[in-house]
């Protein structure tokens, strides 16, 4: 969570106040020292601004370019809600004729074996910010599975546990 923070700028940090008599975004006289912007459009190129630095409105184009599709595997939000449904209904006629049969098989037990939750798709960074990879740039982010974020993620520790990489600040991608 304190990374997603960090990338989350404060209107402070995007449009600096240079002087109080001087509105945030366009540097024109204040009328209302009360006011920070010259008028609702000021208002509104600064929000939006601003949401370009905010990782969930940055999450959420990366998830709809790539269609909620896993960029390692292929698996679609579709698949995986199908094949959802079929688990479950395979986990339901099981413990019906489990009923019939005097045995009463879990119904977790059957989902536990499938393995299959609900959709659940991650934005990856595809060069790592801590290898120089930019942390909102949409080129540097793709759709993951949670299965293949995962394997991924294994296979970067382990490559961490090999060589110490250098820490690099956020600073120095803005």
């Amino acid at each position: 969570m304190k990374r997603q923070e960090k990338l989350n700028k404060s209107m402070d940090e995007l449009f600096p106040q240079q002087a109080l008599d001087k509105f945030r975004v366009c540097n024109e006289e204040v009328v209302d020292a009360r006011w920070n912007y010259c008028s609702e459009r000021c208002r509104e190129i600064a929000q939006a601004v601003q949401k370009k630095f905010t990782w969930t409105t940055v999450r959420e184009r990366i998830l709809e370019r790539d269609d909620y599709v896993c960029q390692e595997c292929g698996v679609s939000r579709e698949m995986w809600e199908r094949a959802y449904c079929q688990v479950h209904e395979i986990a339901e006629e099981r413990v019906t004729e489990g009923e019939t049969n005097g045995e009463r098989p879990r119904k977790q037990q059957i989902l536990d074996q499938y393995d299959v939750e609900s959709p659940e798709f991650h934005v990856d960074h595809i060069t790592r910010v801590a290898d120089g990879g930019h942390p909102l740039e949409e080129s540097n982010l793709q759709t993951l599975c949670k299965h293949c974020h995962k394997a991924k993620t294994t296979v970067e520790n382990q490559d961490d546990a090999i060589e110490q990489r250098p820490e690099v600040g956020l600073d120095e991608y803005l």
